[in-house]
């Protein structure tokens, strides 16, 4: 099951926005700055809702890089000194880069031994950030490592990923899953996903994996060998993975965390590349989508529209009303959340992906099915599940 964000303030929001924005100026920084000695202010309050949203890497490096970290005064004793914003924050980013760094050097050893294998494997989502070094990238939280290969060859780097210590998450096995289960090493940071395909099943007709493969380049990553999206194309995996794979669009949901990464890719963008994926999602009639989340970055986090994308009222629309409803209650967020669900999770097309086509199965029979999947998969985190007490980055 994926997460719901927790709901927004939208003061916290727009401070959170203009902090990450993707072209900070001079002015905006020393706006912010007023802005930290406002009465109002409280910096655990923001500090609570930029990790609330999986984001306070970026909130801390942007803090960092546009100085707006205040100095610890050096008159404090340790105690004052220890609780200070700005020692607390650095520690947390001292923290982050610390599970970074366990997290590419996994990501080194498990490439060197797929390459042993003569596999050339193809990194999708955070993994290809782990092998950036600097700007925005090295802020890029992840849970996991991502890492696509032939389906003919899934046998062969799994034994691989088993012979380096990994093993299997003790959850039952689902049928029509895009990806094998997490594995794990009991004491490293994140997971492994070997995923056959690209995207999940409703998205993949979207991106087809093997579109992907058409399109990914070879790269070096310290003497080994993968493969990755050009820039304009993994901004639009990444757009497709949260607005279509995990129904964001269709549930108007706002996750500012995918959102910020899709803002900062598209700011990087040339206007070739905007031409190439603005056509790409024309033909594949889901332009809306795409347009959506340009109004929302722009909205949130300042991302420049180029003067040859044109919104439409739909997708206006739809931002506006996302951003909308980010700020209703939790409770109603919930229920609308779970409703939609159960109702994709159930769906016939959804059980025959995963359980067989309809002739070959009974749709009762595919339901009660995934039901039982369900609850030996959450046992006792059902109800946590439910009512959205656990987080996840991806």
């Amino acid at each position: 099951m994926e997460r719901l964000p927790p709901s927004v303030s939208h003061s916290d929001l727009a401070l959170l926005g203009k902090i990450l924005e993707v072209r900070p100026t001079t002015a905006s920084s020393a706006a912010l700055r007023l802005a930290f000695f406002d009465k109002c202010f409280s910096w655990p309050s923001l500090v609570e809702f930029a990790n609330a949203h999986d984001l306070l890497a970026p909130f801390v490096l942007a803090l960092r890089d546009r100085s707006l970290l205040f100095p610890v005064p050096h008159t404090c004793d340790s105690a004052t000194r220890e609780k200070h914003v700005t020692t607390r924050l650095t520690s947390t980013w001292n923290q982050h880069l610390e599970r970074q760094d366990d997290l590419r050097d996994q990501l080194l050893t498990i490439i060197a031994a797929l390459n042993e294998r003569e596999i050339t494997p193809l990194l999708i989502k955070g993994a290809c950030h782990l092998t950036e070094m600097e700007g925005w990238s090295v802020a890029r939280g992840m849970r996991d490592l991502d890492i696509v290969v032939q389906p003919a060859e899934l046998g062969d780097a799994t034994a691989a990923l088993k012979l380096l210590g990994y093993e299997f998450a003790n959850l039952p096995e689902l049928d029509g899953q895009h990806h094998l289960l997490q594995m794990q090493l009991s004491d490293r940071h994140g997971a492994v996903e070997l995923h056959s395909n690209a995207l999940a099943f409703n998205a993949e007709p979207l991106l087809p994996t093997d579109r992907i493969r058409e399109l990914s380049v070879n790269r070096d990553f310290r003497g080994t060998q993968f493969r990755k999206l050009p820039a304009a194309w993994h901004v639009l995996h990444g757009l497709l993975h949260h607005q279509v794979a995990d129904r964001g669009h269709a549930r108007h949901l706002l996750a500012l965390k995918g959102l910020w990464e899709f803002s900062m890719g598209a700011n990087e963008l040339s206007a070739r590349d905007w031409h190439v994926i603005i056509a790409y999602m024309e033909n594949s009639g889901q332009i809306d989508v795409l347009l959506s989340w340009v109004a929302q970055g722009n909205s949130l986090f300042g991302l420049p529209i180029p003067e040859t994308v044109r919104i439409t009222e739909n997708a206006r629309a739809h931002a506006s009303e996302t951003i909308r409803r980010a700020a209703w209650p939790y409770p109603l967020r919930r229920a609308m959340f779970i409703t939609d669900q159960f109702g994709f999770a159930f769906h016939p097309d959804t059980l025959a992906q995963r359980y067989g086509s309809r002739r070959e199965r009974s749709k009762l029979g595919m339901a009660g099915k995934h039901l039982i999947y369900l609850l030996r998969k959450y046992r006792g985190d059902a109800l946590h599940r439910l009512i959205g007490s656990n987080r996840r980055i991806s």
